[in-house]
């Protein structure tokens, strides 16, 4: 596999899964369960991300929520 080709795979998978945590962020959102600023661990536990990786896309959620919202 090319360099580009292995880039291209590695941001369409990386799409599938914003879409994925995005999605699951949003039915977080909705159960009412938690405030949204401490969903981070939610994430980490649904997704198997380390912290970093779930704060990047909480942040990444709560920076796009307004412009779908």
């Amino acid at each position: 596999m090319r360099i580009g080709e292995r880039i291209m795979s590695n941001t369409v998978e990386k799409l599938d899964c914003q879409d994925q945590v995005f999605a699951f962020l949003n039915m977080l959102r909705d159960s009412g369960k938690v405030n949204m600023f401490g969903a981070g661990p939610y994430v980490q536990e649904a997704f198997d991300f380390n912290r970093h990786q779930a704060k990047q896309y909480v942040l990444a959620w709560m920076k796009s929520y307004n412009d779908v919202h």
